[in-house]
């Protein structure tokens, strides 16, 4: 008797798990959006992800859902929508990812902060450090800085071992 009830639960406990990781990784597909069904082939395919966004843009379109274990993602590669959804939609779209890195001020940035209070106060002062005028007069300084990287890049290249392996050391 044991056995049979043991049997039953488990059998039970199966199918409403299955029941329950269909109805959690259907979402996108109820929406008519686009993308994998369950979590994402990309995340056991080698490679950046920025590759793997291509592979899925290429066979989904260019707005494509997908999952993140049990976290839901929307990828838009419009750059009419994004521009859309941030400046008209942005009240729907505020939070970014909850990631916690302490309390102390360097942490408490623009990026990481839920879309409350903080985040719109912190918003309004540094939207005007960004204007085109601001962003165009700080283009040469940071051409300059550009180009000083890439010759150090380059220089650490030219000093490769003779077994082809390269020396982390930069040359600041």
């Amino acid at each position: 008797m044991i056995v049979i009830t043991t049997l039953i639960g488990i059998i039970s406990a199966y199918f409403l798990t299955k029941k329950y990781l269909k109805h959690r990784f259907t979402f996108w597909e109820k929406q008519g959006v686009g993308g994998h069904e369950g979590l994402e082939p990309s995340i056991y395919r080698p490679g950046f992800v920025h590759e793997n966004d291509l592979k899925n843009a290429e066979e989904f379109g260019h707005i494509y859902g997908y999952y993140e274990f049990f976290r839901r993602g929307l990828v838009i590669n419009e750059p009419d929508l994004i521009r859309e959804v941030f400046v008209t939609h942005f009240d729907k779209f505020r939070n970014n990812r909850e990631m916690y890195f302490g309390e102390d001020s360097i942490n408490l940035n623009m990026f990481n902060l839920p879309g409350n209070v903080d985040w719109k106060r912190i918003r309004s002062i540094c939207s005007p450090a960004f204007t085109s005028s601001k962003l165009k007069a700080i283009m040469p300084s940071l051409e300059v800085i550009a180009d000083e990287f890439v010759d150090s890049v380059s220089q650490m290249f030219d000093t490769a071992k003779p077994d082809g392996k390269y020396s982390l050391m930069f040359c600041v």
